[in-house]
């Protein structure tokens, strides 16, 4: 008896698609297309990564844990009062923080509609520092909050996050995680 690596990928694709259609935010059904199949693997003790943002919306992303006990992906909440979606913003956050930024720079990414697009996209990826809700300079609302902490999660749990979503692999204090990532 044979194992052909072919059968067995194609099982283990079928069954991440399967879990992913479980997720009531897809609401087109049978009509999504899964693609950008990639296995990650860690080994040993690693860091958190930087927060980040890998498909924008409509899309989605989904990881599939492929053994137990594998620590969570951090996702991030960033409230909109702190979220940056154009240049404007991005302007007025900067100077808020530097006050030697040039004018004349501020004035370029004022209105630039490639900037705009960009931020409207990503930008909620530069209201994030750490896994811990603190109060930004000048506001009265948290910079953003962190969901995912200290969750472990049994094999063949997918977990699922809408394009634009910030967020982060966890630090690794184990010796093998291993995780099948995609899109829709």
């Amino acid at each position: 008896w044979r194992l052909d690596p072919e059968t067995v990928t194609d099982q283990i694709i079928g069954f991440a698609k399967a879990q992913a259609k479980k997720d009531p935010r897809l609401q087109r059904g049978d009509k999504w297309e899964f693609g950008n199949f990639s296995l990650i693997m860690t080994f040993g003790t690693k860091p958190q990564q930087e927060p980040h943002v890998d498909v924008v919306s409509p899309n989605y992303q989904f990881g599939m844990c492929l053994g137990d006990g594998s620590p969570s992906t951090l996702y991030y909440e960033v409230p909109k009062a702190r979220n940056i979606s154009s240049g404007k913003q991005l302007g007025e956050y900067w100077k808020s923080v530097d006050s030697s930024i040039p004018d004349t720079l501020l004035n370029m990414m004022n209105g630039d509609p490639d900037l705009d697009n960009t931020l409207e996209a990503y930008g909620s990826v530069l209201s994030v520092t750490t896994c811990t809700p603190e109060p930004t300079s000048g506001m009265n609302v948290p910079s953003w909050i962190c969901h995912g902490e200290d969750v472990r999660l049994d094999a063949g749990t997918a977990l699922s996050l809408p394009g634009s979503q910030v967020h982060a692999g966890p630090s690794i204090q184990q010796k093998f995680r291993a995780v099948l990532f995609f899109s829709a």
